[in-house]
């Protein structure tokens, strides 16, 4: 997921925000740098690598007018609003000079100054209003986890800090879950959490603070202490498939034909991990001494990145 986000160069750190049909830079109290035809001299995305598409992430540079520079990540819905607010540009010089002999109309309707006054009520006011407030209105992680937990802004960097100490970056979405509420004492507060690829982690909270951080039954975070880290119970989409690519060579090392391997497809296996072990199951085709294609189930078990067991229908081949 994109962080929306200043990464490098000037405003180094400040999210990008889009709001009332604006997207800007939220460089600070009351300091809200639009980017449009305005403000910026010219843009270009940085990368255009497949992954960071899929992720619907985009890395674009941008170069103020004013000569400042900014490197920013922002997600799609921000990145196509950009690219729209970059191409409504102003009538050329061909269309100037076309209607150069056409008289000018006289403008109907409101004043220069009632314009004016219509634009700063309508939309400065709204946006002066939301940079007064931002962890009320704003949608970056931080801002919602403390609307979502209903805590201070301070208390919302502690916590997103204790989230980090288990390895749970700042890309969540949350959500209160009353049947999780006094779990362990009274006024207690207890809320699901998504993290990337992971979900259903289950975060308590003691007014402010954290009391306790749980995955599949398993406590990662309490009273104050570290136990152990979101890494220790997930595999990830990178880890899965390397996992797959090592179990798959050590298999055709064993097979009597492994030219006739036959793996099963990506949802067909199951890996996690366990009392520090990754296990793999899953199962192959292959030809068989007598030319016959044939299933054999198999179990790899996987610690320090070396297998130190393989068992095959049943029979253990390394332990």
């Amino acid at each position: 997921m994109a962080k929306n986000k200043v990464i490098a160069g000037d405003y180094n750190n400040c999210s990008v925000i889009k709001s009332l049909g604006f997207i800007s830079i939220n460089s600070g109290f009351k300091q809200l740098i639009q980017l449009d035809q305005t403000t910026v001299e010219s843009y270009e995305v940085v990368t255009e690598e497949q992954n960071a598409r899929k992720s619907g992430t985009q890395l674009v540079s941008i170069e103020f007018k004013d000569g400042k520079k900014s490197l920013i990540e922002i997600d799609d819905k921000i990145y196509k609003e950009l690219v729209v607010k970059m191409f409504k540009t102003s009538p050329s010089s061909i269309s100037e000079n076309k209607n150069a002999n056409i008289p000018k109309k006289k403008k109907k309707g409101c004043l220069p100054i009632g314009c004016l006054i219509f634009v700063i009520f309508f939309v400065a006011v709204p946006i002066i209003f939301i940079s007064q407030n931002p962890e009320k209105y704003n949608t970056d992680s931080k801002s919602k986890l403390v609307r979502e937990l209903d805590i201070t802004g301070e208390q919302g960097e502690n916590v997103i800090k204790t989230l980090a100490s288990v390895g749970i970056n700042e890309d969540i979405s949350i959500k209160h879950d009353e049947g999780l509420d006094n779990a362990h004492f009274e006024g207690e507060k207890g809320y699901r959490l998504s993290n990337g690829e992971t979900s259903n982690i289950i975060l308590y909270m003691n007014g402010g603070e954290v009391h306790n951080i749980r995955y599949a039954d398993n406590d990662m975070y309490k009273e104050g202490k570290v136990i152990s880290k979101i890494n220790d119970y997930i595999v990830t989409i990178s880890e899965k498939s390397a996992l797959q690519v090592k179990c798959k060579e050590s298999l055709k090392t064993i097979l009597k034909s492994p030219s006739t391997a036959k793996f099963a497809g990506v949802g067909d296996w199951k890996v996690w991990k366990e009392n520090g072990q990754t296990i793999v199951q899953s199962y192959v085709d292959s030809q068989n001494g007598f030319g016959a294609m044939v299933r054999s189930e198999f179990q790899f078990i996987i610690e320090n990145d070396n297998i130190v067991s393989l068992i095959i229908d049943g029979k253990e081949y390394m332990k």
